[in-house]
Protein backbone atom coordinates (compact mmCIF):
# COMPACT_ATOMS: atom_id res chain seq x y z
CA UNK A 1 0.00 0.00 0.00
CA UNK A 2 2.79 2.46 0.49
CA UNK A 3 4.56 2.11 -2.55
CA UNK A 4 0.91 2.52 -4.30
CA UNK A 5 0.79 5.89 -2.50
CA UNK A 6 4.02 7.00 -3.64
CA UNK A 7 3.51 5.85 -6.97
CA UNK A 8 0.09 8.16 -7.07
CA UNK A 9 2.15 11.12 -4.96
CA UNK A 10 4.46 10.93 -8.12
CA UNK A 11 2.14 11.04 -10.32
CA UNK A 12 0.26 14.18 -9.06
CA UNK A 13 3.57 15.67 -8.74
CA UNK A 14 4.14 15.23 -12.06
CA UNK A 15 0.57 16.46 -13.35
CA UNK A 16 1.67 19.89 -11.40
CA UNK A 17 5.34 20.35 -13.29
CA UNK A 18 3.93 19.47 -16.34
CA UNK A 19 0.83 21.72 -15.95
CA UNK A 20 3.19 25.03 -14.86
CA UNK A 21 5.98 24.48 -18.11
CA UNK A 22 3.14 25.18 -20.84
CA UNK A 23 2.37 28.45 -18.78
CA UNK A 24 5.69 29.39 -18.73
CA UNK A 25 6.02 28.59 -22.43
CA UNK A 26 3.04 30.01 -23.30
CA UNK A 27 1.64 33.44 -22.61
CA UNK A 28 4.21 35.66 -20.36
CA UNK A 29 2.87 35.68 -16.54
CA UNK A 30 0.88 39.19 -15.92
CA UNK A 31 2.54 39.85 -12.17
CA UNK A 32 6.54 39.46 -14.31
CA UNK A 33 4.90 42.10 -16.74
CA UNK A 34 3.61 44.44 -14.09
CA UNK A 35 6.75 44.47 -12.07
CA UNK A 36 9.04 45.40 -15.56
CA UNK A 37 6.45 47.71 -15.92
CA UNK A 38 7.14 49.35 -11.79
CA UNK A 39 10.63 49.20 -12.76
CA UNK A 40 10.85 51.07 -16.28
CA UNK A 41 8.66 53.51 -14.28
CA UNK A 42 10.76 54.34 -11.69
CA UNK A 43 13.81 54.30 -13.57
CA UNK A 44 11.79 57.14 -15.50
CA UNK A 45 11.26 58.78 -12.65
CA UNK A 46 14.81 58.73 -11.23
CA UNK A 47 16.23 60.28 -14.94
CA UNK A 48 13.89 62.55 -14.64
CA UNK A 49 14.70 64.05 -11.08
CA UNK A 50 18.09 63.92 -12.20
CA UNK A 51 17.51 66.13 -15.39
CA UNK A 52 15.02 68.37 -12.72
CA UNK A 53 18.88 68.52 -10.98
CA UNK A 54 20.75 69.25 -13.88
CA UNK A 55 18.22 71.90 -15.17
CA UNK A 56 17.83 73.81 -11.90
CA UNK A 57 17.37 76.98 -13.55
CA UNK A 58 19.52 79.92 -12.27
CA UNK A 59 17.03 82.26 -10.87
CA UNK A 60 15.89 80.00 -8.48
CA UNK A 61 19.99 80.01 -7.63
CA UNK A 62 19.67 84.04 -7.43
CA UNK A 63 16.74 83.94 -5.47
CA UNK A 64 18.25 81.51 -3.04
CA UNK A 65 21.33 83.98 -2.88
CA UNK A 66 18.76 86.90 -2.03
CA UNK A 67 16.59 85.25 0.53
CA UNK A 68 19.76 84.33 2.07
CA UNK A 69 21.28 88.09 2.06
CA UNK A 70 17.60 89.41 3.12
CA UNK A 71 18.03 86.83 5.94
CA UNK A 72 21.11 88.07 6.72
CA UNK A 73 19.82 91.91 7.07
CA UNK A 74 16.58 91.11 9.32
CA UNK A 75 19.32 89.02 11.38
CA UNK A 76 21.52 92.27 11.91
CA UNK A 77 18.22 94.46 12.81
CA UNK A 78 17.21 92.00 15.22
CA UNK A 79 20.70 92.22 16.36
CA UNK A 80 21.05 95.73 16.63
CA UNK A 81 17.61 96.45 18.66
CA UNK A 82 18.36 94.04 21.14
CA UNK A 83 21.71 95.85 21.77
CA UNK A 84 19.42 99.21 22.43
CA UNK A 85 17.28 97.08 24.37
CA UNK A 86 20.24 96.33 26.57
CA UNK A 87 21.56 99.45 26.94
CA UNK A 88 18.23 101.00 28.02
CA UNK A 89 18.17 98.20 30.84
CA UNK A 90 21.96 99.04 31.61
CA UNK A 91 20.83 102.72 32.14
CA UNK A 92 17.71 102.15 34.16
CA UNK A 93 19.46 99.66 36.71
CA UNK A 94 22.24 102.34 37.12
CA UNK A 95 19.85 104.84 37.53
CA UNK A 96 18.29 102.84 40.57
CA UNK A 97 21.53 101.91 41.91
CA UNK A 98 22.30 105.91 42.58
CA UNK A 99 19.14 106.30 43.79
CA UNK A 100 19.79 103.59 46.48
CA UNK A 101 22.90 105.04 47.68
CA UNK A 102 21.21 108.31 47.62
CA UNK A 103 18.77 106.93 49.75
CA UNK A 104 21.45 105.29 52.41
CA UNK A 105 23.57 108.20 52.95
CA UNK A 106 20.22 110.12 53.76
CA UNK A 107 19.35 107.60 56.66
CA UNK A 108 15.91 107.52 58.66
CA UNK A 109 12.70 106.39 58.46
CA UNK A 110 11.68 108.30 54.90
CA UNK A 111 14.45 105.95 53.59
CA UNK A 112 12.00 103.30 52.12
CA UNK A 113 8.93 106.07 51.11
CA UNK A 114 11.45 107.41 48.92
CA UNK A 115 12.40 104.47 47.64
CA UNK A 116 8.93 103.43 46.72
CA UNK A 117 8.48 106.81 45.03
CA UNK A 118 11.30 107.06 42.50
CA UNK A 119 10.52 103.13 41.66
CA UNK A 120 6.61 104.49 40.78
CA UNK A 121 8.14 107.37 38.91
CA UNK A 122 10.27 104.97 36.92
CA UNK A 123 7.68 102.86 36.23
CA UNK A 124 5.35 106.02 34.85
CA UNK A 125 7.94 106.99 32.59
CA UNK A 126 8.26 103.45 31.04
CA UNK A 127 4.49 103.58 30.74
CA UNK A 128 4.26 107.05 29.61
CA UNK A 129 6.88 106.53 26.91
CA UNK A 130 5.24 103.10 25.87
CA UNK A 131 1.76 105.54 25.11
CA UNK A 132 3.80 108.23 23.24
CA UNK A 133 4.20 107.12 19.47
CA UNK A 134 6.00 110.00 18.70
CA UNK A 135 8.62 110.14 21.09
CA UNK A 136 9.49 106.01 20.01
CA UNK A 137 9.17 107.55 16.44
CA UNK A 138 11.94 110.41 16.99
CA UNK A 139 13.67 107.96 18.93
CA UNK A 140 13.97 104.79 16.26
CA UNK A 141 13.82 107.47 13.49
CA UNK A 142 17.71 107.14 12.66
CA UNK A 143 17.76 103.68 13.09
CA UNK A 144 14.70 102.93 10.84
CA UNK A 145 16.65 104.95 7.67
CA UNK A 146 19.65 103.51 8.28
CA UNK A 147 17.93 99.57 8.57
CA UNK A 148 16.21 100.85 4.82
CA UNK A 149 19.22 102.16 3.69
CA UNK A 150 21.32 98.46 4.72
CA UNK A 151 18.57 96.48 3.04
CA UNK A 152 18.59 99.12 -0.17
CA UNK A 153 22.35 98.51 -0.39
CA UNK A 154 21.80 94.33 0.33
CA UNK A 155 19.29 94.63 -2.54
CA UNK A 156 21.39 96.39 -4.66
CA UNK A 157 24.65 94.14 -4.30
CA UNK A 158 22.33 91.04 -5.07
CA UNK A 159 20.99 92.49 -8.12
CA UNK A 160 24.34 93.65 -9.33
CA UNK A 161 25.72 89.94 -8.02
CA UNK A 162 22.56 88.53 -10.53
CA UNK A 163 23.84 90.34 -13.45
CA UNK A 164 27.37 89.53 -13.39
CA UNK A 165 26.51 85.60 -12.70
CA UNK A 166 24.12 85.25 -15.78
CA UNK A 167 26.72 87.28 -17.73
CA UNK A 168 29.50 84.65 -16.30
CA UNK A 169 27.36 81.52 -17.01
CA UNK A 170 26.74 83.03 -20.57
CA UNK A 171 30.33 82.92 -21.20
CA UNK A 172 29.87 78.66 -21.79
CA UNK A 173 27.27 79.50 -24.56
CA UNK A 174 28.63 80.27 -27.58
CA UNK A 175 25.82 82.22 -28.97
CA UNK A 176 25.70 84.34 -26.10
CA UNK A 177 29.25 84.68 -25.42
CA UNK A 178 30.23 88.28 -27.18
CA UNK A 179 27.50 90.21 -25.88
CA UNK A 180 28.48 88.82 -21.96
CA UNK A 181 32.17 89.82 -22.63
CA UNK A 182 31.05 93.29 -23.58
CA UNK A 183 28.51 93.82 -20.84
CA UNK A 184 31.57 92.00 -17.91
CA UNK A 185 34.29 94.24 -19.46
CA UNK A 186 31.55 97.09 -19.51
CA UNK A 187 30.61 96.97 -15.48
CA UNK A 188 34.21 95.30 -14.66
CA UNK A 189 34.21 98.18 -12.20
CA UNK A 190 31.14 97.56 -10.33
CA UNK A 191 32.01 94.93 -7.86
CA UNK A 192 35.77 94.88 -6.44
CA UNK A 193 35.61 91.32 -6.72
CA UNK A 194 34.73 89.74 -9.65
CA UNK A 195 37.93 89.28 -10.15
CA UNK A 196 37.52 86.37 -7.96
CA UNK A 197 34.43 85.40 -9.45
CA UNK A 198 35.98 85.14 -13.14
CA UNK A 199 39.03 83.08 -11.86
CA UNK A 200 37.17 80.36 -9.63
CA UNK A 201 34.04 80.23 -12.19
CA UNK A 202 34.25 76.85 -13.92
CA UNK A 203 35.92 76.96 -17.76
CA UNK A 204 35.91 81.09 -17.58
CA UNK A 205 39.59 81.89 -17.99
CA UNK A 206 39.97 79.13 -20.36
CA UNK A 207 37.13 80.80 -22.49
CA UNK A 208 39.10 83.83 -22.28
CA UNK A 209 42.47 82.24 -23.37
CA UNK A 210 40.58 80.79 -26.33
CA UNK A 211 39.29 84.22 -27.38
CA UNK A 212 42.69 85.38 -27.11
CA UNK A 213 44.34 83.14 -29.16
CA UNK A 214 41.43 82.62 -31.77
CA UNK A 215 43.38 86.07 -32.99
CA UNK A 216 46.34 85.13 -33.37
CA UNK A 217 46.03 83.81 -37.33
CA UNK A 218 44.61 87.07 -38.27
CA UNK A 219 47.52 89.03 -37.42
CA UNK A 220 50.00 88.94 -39.95
CA UNK A 221 49.59 89.65 -42.71
CA UNK A 222 47.14 92.36 -40.95
CA UNK A 223 43.61 91.21 -41.56
CA UNK A 224 41.85 91.69 -38.36
CA UNK A 225 38.78 93.15 -38.23
CA UNK A 226 37.35 95.93 -35.82
CA UNK A 227 34.82 93.47 -34.57
CA UNK A 228 37.09 90.69 -33.53
CA UNK A 229 39.61 93.34 -31.89
CA UNK A 230 37.31 94.52 -29.78
CA UNK A 231 36.05 90.94 -28.73
CA UNK A 232 39.61 90.24 -27.72
CA UNK A 233 40.08 93.65 -26.36
CA UNK A 234 37.12 92.93 -23.77
CA UNK A 235 38.60 89.38 -23.01
CA UNK A 236 41.82 91.43 -22.05
CA UNK A 237 39.89 93.55 -20.37
CA UNK A 238 38.67 90.51 -18.02
CA UNK A 239 42.51 89.53 -18.09
CA UNK A 240 43.06 92.98 -16.59
CA UNK A 241 40.45 93.13 -14.13
CA UNK A 242 41.72 89.54 -12.93
CA UNK A 243 45.59 91.15 -12.52
CA UNK A 244 44.80 94.29 -10.22
CA UNK A 245 43.53 92.01 -8.12
CA UNK A 246 45.33 91.34 -4.96
CA UNK A 247 43.76 87.77 -4.20
CA UNK A 248 44.18 86.42 -8.50
CA UNK A 249 47.18 88.51 -9.28
CA UNK A 250 50.03 85.93 -8.31
CA UNK A 251 47.93 82.76 -9.69
CA UNK A 252 47.67 84.81 -12.94
CA UNK A 253 50.97 85.05 -12.66
CA UNK A 254 51.92 81.39 -12.22
CA UNK A 255 49.60 80.12 -14.57
CA UNK A 256 51.81 82.27 -17.27
CA UNK A 257 48.82 83.56 -18.36
CA UNK A 258 50.52 87.03 -19.56
CA UNK A 259 52.62 84.81 -21.91
CA UNK A 260 49.61 84.67 -23.96
CA UNK A 261 50.07 88.83 -24.30
CA UNK A 262 53.35 88.74 -26.08
CA UNK A 263 52.16 88.31 -29.86
CA UNK A 264 50.44 91.07 -29.69
CA UNK A 265 53.59 92.72 -27.97
CA UNK A 266 55.62 91.30 -30.63
CA UNK A 267 54.24 92.78 -33.84
CA UNK A 268 54.85 96.06 -35.87
CA UNK A 269 53.32 99.25 -34.49
CA UNK A 270 51.57 101.80 -36.85
CA UNK A 271 54.61 104.02 -36.80
CA UNK A 272 56.99 101.26 -38.44
CA UNK A 273 54.71 100.37 -40.98
CA UNK A 274 53.60 103.35 -41.97
CA UNK A 275 57.01 104.55 -42.50
CA UNK A 276 58.00 101.48 -44.43
CA UNK A 277 54.48 102.19 -46.96
CA UNK A 278 55.64 105.62 -47.07
CA UNK A 279 58.73 104.58 -48.64
CA UNK A 280 57.40 102.13 -50.98
CA UNK A 281 53.89 103.24 -51.61
CA UNK A 282 51.65 105.95 -52.41
CA UNK A 283 49.10 107.56 -49.91
CA UNK A 284 46.11 105.14 -50.85
CA UNK A 285 47.92 102.17 -49.66
CA UNK A 286 49.47 104.05 -46.58
CA UNK A 287 45.75 104.83 -45.66
CA UNK A 288 44.90 101.16 -45.79
CA UNK A 289 47.57 100.02 -44.18
CA UNK A 290 46.70 102.54 -41.03
CA UNK A 291 43.32 101.03 -40.94
CA UNK A 292 44.45 97.68 -40.97
CA UNK A 293 47.12 98.44 -38.07
CA UNK A 294 44.67 99.91 -35.72
CA UNK A 295 42.79 96.79 -34.53
CA UNK A 296 46.29 95.67 -33.62
CA UNK A 297 47.06 98.85 -32.08
CA UNK A 298 44.20 98.12 -29.77
CA UNK A 299 44.91 94.53 -28.81
CA UNK A 300 48.58 96.03 -27.79
CA UNK A 301 47.10 99.00 -26.03
CA UNK A 302 45.33 96.46 -24.00
CA UNK A 303 48.22 93.87 -23.50
CA UNK A 304 50.24 96.67 -22.26
CA UNK A 305 47.65 97.32 -20.17
CA UNK A 306 47.34 93.97 -18.51
CA UNK A 307 51.21 94.25 -17.77
CA UNK A 308 50.62 97.26 -16.28
CA UNK A 309 48.19 96.02 -13.58
CA UNK A 310 50.90 93.39 -12.70
CA UNK A 311 53.27 96.18 -11.91
CA UNK A 312 51.48 97.98 -9.93
CA UNK A 313 51.20 96.13 -7.03
CA UNK A 314 53.79 96.10 -4.31
CA UNK A 315 54.38 92.71 -4.52
CA UNK A 316 57.37 91.98 -6.91
CA UNK A 317 56.06 88.37 -8.50
CA UNK A 318 54.99 90.42 -11.50
CA UNK A 319 58.26 92.28 -12.23
CA UNK A 320 60.17 89.19 -11.72
CA UNK A 321 58.08 87.48 -14.21
CA UNK A 322 58.46 89.85 -16.74
CA UNK A 323 62.00 90.15 -16.14
CA UNK A 324 62.61 85.89 -16.57
CA UNK A 325 60.31 85.78 -19.58
CA UNK A 326 62.25 88.53 -22.43
CA UNK A 327 59.55 91.25 -21.54
CA UNK A 328 62.54 93.94 -22.15
CA UNK A 329 63.10 93.46 -25.85
CA UNK A 330 59.53 93.70 -26.19
CA UNK A 331 58.51 96.89 -24.07
CA UNK A 332 61.67 98.78 -25.50
CA UNK A 333 60.63 98.24 -29.02
CA UNK A 334 57.04 99.99 -28.41
CA UNK A 335 59.02 102.75 -26.44
CA UNK A 336 60.52 103.42 -29.73
CA UNK A 337 58.27 102.64 -32.89
CA UNK A 338 54.52 102.38 -30.83
CA UNK A 339 51.82 105.31 -31.07
CA UNK A 340 51.29 107.82 -28.46
CA UNK A 341 49.47 105.83 -25.99
CA UNK A 342 51.31 102.61 -26.48
CA UNK A 343 54.67 104.59 -25.62
CA UNK A 344 53.20 106.03 -22.43
CA UNK A 345 52.04 102.72 -21.49
CA UNK A 346 55.52 100.80 -22.06
CA UNK A 347 57.54 103.73 -20.30
CA UNK A 348 55.21 103.42 -17.66
CA UNK A 349 56.32 99.65 -17.11
CA UNK A 350 59.70 100.24 -17.67
CA UNK A 351 59.74 102.86 -14.85
CA UNK A 352 57.89 100.28 -12.53
CA UNK A 353 60.29 97.99 -13.56
CA UNK A 354 63.23 100.30 -12.92
CA UNK A 355 61.45 101.03 -9.61
CA UNK A 356 61.75 97.60 -7.69
CA UNK A 357 65.75 97.15 -6.62
CA UNK A 358 66.12 93.49 -8.94
CA UNK A 359 64.99 95.50 -12.22
CA UNK A 360 67.32 98.45 -11.36
CA UNK A 361 70.73 95.79 -11.19
CA UNK A 362 69.00 93.58 -14.32
CA UNK A 363 69.13 97.03 -16.24
CA UNK A 364 72.87 97.82 -15.01
CA UNK A 365 73.82 94.77 -14.83
CA UNK A 366 75.82 94.41 -17.85
CA UNK A 367 76.63 97.48 -20.47
CA UNK A 368 74.94 96.25 -23.30
CA UNK A 369 71.35 96.16 -21.09
CA UNK A 370 72.37 99.42 -20.08
CA UNK A 371 73.33 101.09 -23.44
CA UNK A 372 70.11 99.48 -25.23
CA UNK A 373 67.82 101.50 -22.26
CA UNK A 374 70.07 104.68 -22.44
CA UNK A 375 69.63 104.44 -26.29
CA UNK A 376 66.35 103.78 -26.74
CA UNK A 377 65.15 106.79 -24.21
CA UNK A 378 67.57 108.77 -26.11
CA UNK A 379 65.47 108.35 -29.20
CA UNK A 380 62.83 109.00 -27.85
CA UNK A 381 63.70 111.91 -26.35
CA UNK A 382 64.98 113.31 -29.92
CA UNK A 383 62.21 112.18 -31.48
CA UNK A 384 59.69 114.09 -29.18
CA UNK A 385 61.92 117.43 -29.26
CA UNK A 386 61.45 117.33 -33.49
CA UNK A 387 57.80 116.52 -32.79
CA UNK A 388 57.02 119.87 -30.74
CA UNK A 389 59.51 122.03 -32.68
CA UNK A 390 57.29 120.50 -35.68
CA UNK A 391 54.03 120.73 -33.85
CA UNK A 392 53.03 117.37 -34.62
CA UNK A 393 51.10 115.51 -31.53
CA UNK A 394 49.52 116.25 -28.81
CA UNK A 395 51.30 118.32 -26.40
CA UNK A 396 49.61 117.22 -23.14
CA UNK A 397 50.39 113.33 -24.46
CA UNK A 398 54.51 114.54 -25.27
CA UNK A 399 54.32 116.03 -21.19
CA UNK A 400 53.15 112.71 -20.10
CA UNK A 401 55.46 110.97 -21.69
CA UNK A 402 58.40 113.31 -20.91
CA UNK A 403 57.59 113.46 -17.34
CA UNK A 404 58.46 109.20 -17.29
CA UNK A 405 61.47 109.49 -19.41
CA UNK A 406 62.61 112.01 -16.43
CA UNK A 407 61.69 109.46 -13.88
CA UNK A 408 63.46 106.30 -15.56
CA UNK A 409 66.55 108.68 -16.00
CA UNK A 410 66.47 109.70 -12.19
CA UNK A 411 65.95 105.95 -10.88
CA UNK A 412 68.94 105.47 -13.46
CA UNK A 413 70.95 107.80 -11.50
CA UNK A 414 70.61 105.99 -8.52
CA UNK A 415 73.26 103.06 -9.85
CA UNK A 416 76.69 104.20 -9.57
CA UNK A 417 77.66 102.58 -13.13
CA UNK A 418 74.69 104.35 -14.78
CA UNK A 419 74.93 107.24 -13.37
CA UNK A 420 78.87 107.72 -14.71
CA UNK A 421 77.90 106.88 -18.25
CA UNK A 422 74.74 109.34 -17.97
CA UNK A 423 77.43 112.13 -17.47
CA UNK A 424 78.16 111.22 -21.27
CA UNK A 425 74.54 109.89 -22.92
CA UNK A 426 72.38 112.01 -21.54
CA UNK A 427 70.89 113.85 -24.20
CA UNK A 428 71.72 117.69 -25.27
CA UNK A 429 67.94 118.18 -25.25
CA UNK A 430 67.53 117.48 -21.04
CA UNK A 431 70.50 119.10 -20.42
CA UNK A 432 69.42 122.46 -22.04
CA UNK A 433 65.98 125.02 -21.14
CA UNK A 434 64.73 122.91 -24.40
CA UNK A 435 61.03 121.43 -23.09
CA UNK A 436 60.50 124.21 -20.76
CA UNK A 437 58.66 126.14 -23.17
CA UNK A 438 55.72 122.90 -23.65
CA UNK A 439 55.95 122.45 -19.85
CA UNK A 440 54.74 126.10 -19.71
CA UNK A 441 52.39 126.15 -22.08
CA UNK A 442 50.49 123.06 -21.01
CA UNK A 443 48.55 122.88 -17.75
CA UNK A 444 48.19 120.29 -15.31
CA UNK A 445 51.61 118.55 -13.19
CA UNK A 446 53.83 119.91 -15.34
CA UNK A 447 55.37 121.79 -12.26
CA UNK A 448 56.31 118.53 -11.32
CA UNK A 449 57.96 117.42 -14.48
CA UNK A 450 59.71 120.46 -14.11
CA UNK A 451 61.41 120.00 -11.01
CA UNK A 452 62.14 116.25 -11.83
CA UNK A 453 64.55 117.78 -14.93
CA UNK A 454 66.29 120.29 -12.48
CA UNK A 455 66.94 117.00 -10.53
CA UNK A 456 68.08 115.19 -13.12
CA UNK A 457 70.39 118.32 -13.99
CA UNK A 458 71.56 118.63 -10.12
CA UNK A 459 72.22 115.59 -10.27
CA UNK A 460 74.23 115.33 -13.49
CA UNK A 461 75.88 118.51 -12.39
CA UNK A 462 76.66 117.26 -8.66
CA UNK A 463 78.67 114.17 -10.27
CA UNK A 464 80.81 115.78 -13.09
CA UNK A 465 81.80 118.44 -9.88
CA UNK A 466 83.07 115.24 -7.62
CA UNK A 467 84.62 113.46 -10.48
CA UNK A 468 86.55 117.16 -11.43
CA UNK A 469 87.53 117.62 -7.76
CA UNK A 470 88.89 114.21 -7.79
Amino acid sequence: MTKLYKIIFMQQAGQQVSGVIPQSQGQPNPQIQNQQQLQQLQQQQQQNQILQNQHLSQSQLQQQLAQQQQHQVQQQQQQHQQQQLQQQQQQQQQQHQQHQLQNQNQGGGGQQQQHNQIHQGNHQLQHQTSNQPGNNNQANGSNFNTDLNTTAMAQENASRLRKLSTWICELRNPEKRENALTELARNRDEDPDLAVLLWQSIFTVQILVQEIMAVYEYMSPPTLTPAMSNRACNALALFQCIASHPKTRNDLVECRIPVFLYPFLRGNSSETSSEKVDKTSSSSQSSKTTTMQQPLDFLRLTSLGVIGALVKAEDERGTKFLLQNDYMPMGLNIIEHGNELTKIVSTFILLRILSTPEGLIHCCHTYERFSHVAFILGKVVAKLGDDIESGNGDPKQQCKLLNKIIRCYVRLCDNEKALKALNECLPDRLKSDFFNKILKTTAGDDHITEQLLTRLRHIIAGHVKQTGDK
